[in-house]
């Protein structure tokens, strides 16, 4: 398989198109931009966190909630293994060494979206447990000899922040790389449908990072 060069610099183009809307994405993130959907979904979830830790008898709606999360992180992190291997051996079994380089970037794109998902994973089952706990709880420790190694209330409140924090980004991150796939798969095809699903996707993603 034969790449063109025109066609070389339309891919280029179009990985650069993704790679420049992403960089913004990130300095929006850094700066709290309030026009950015995952700062406000952070936010939203940082202030369910708080809600569920001062209440009374919320136990089970915060493991009820993180339940929903978890099945999706679990059933995404499979799927995304899955499609990941299938396309390593189908690279495998391929003779052409540019189209087994195009289908091991995709490959790894996969992968670590499992990885992604699988992170977020493990901070909704820490979640699950830690949101169990309210501050009373954390004062009459008969388990602990070292004043030291005790955990505070608020110690305990910001440990929940970070994993629930960890938890979004890693979830976000793993949607985002089965967004990137749609150009990088269209790239199998023609260097030209990759620009073309780069520009799309962008603008899909416009809708999404702004508006939900």
């Amino acid at each position: 398989m034969f790449i063109l060069i025109p066609e070389l610099i339309a891919a280029i183009i179009g990985a650069a198109i993704i790679l420049l809307y992403h960089i913004k994405i990130y300095i929006l993130f850094i700066r709290r931009s309030q026009f950015l959907s995952l700062t406000n979904n952070l936010k939203t979830k940082q202030k369910w966190a708080k809600k569920m830790l001062g209440g009374i008898n919320r136990e089970l709606i915060a493991v009820q909630t993180l339940r929903n999360g978890q099945l999706a992180s679990t059933l995404l992190a499979t799927g995304a293994l899955l499609v990941g291997n299938a396309i390593a051996i189908t690279a495998f079994n391929t003779n052409d060494t540019l189209l087994i380089v195009k289908l091991v970037a995709l490959a790894f794109l996969f992968y670590f979206s499992f990885f992604f998902f699988a992170w977020s994973l493990r901070c909704v089952n820490h979640l699950s447990y830690a949101l169990c706990l309210i501050p009373a709880d954390l004062e009459v420790d008969d388990t602990e000899d070292d004043e030291d190694s005790r955990i505070t209330p608020q110690q305990h409140k910001n440990n929940i922040l970070k994993s629930l924090k960890w938890y979004v980004l890693n979830f976000h991150f793993g949607l985002r790389c089965f967004y990137l796939a749609v150009p990088l798969g269209l790239f199998l095809i023609s260097g030209y449908l990759m620009l073309g699903g780069s520009v799309g996707i962008t603008l899909a993603l416009i809708l999404l990072d702004y508006n939900c």
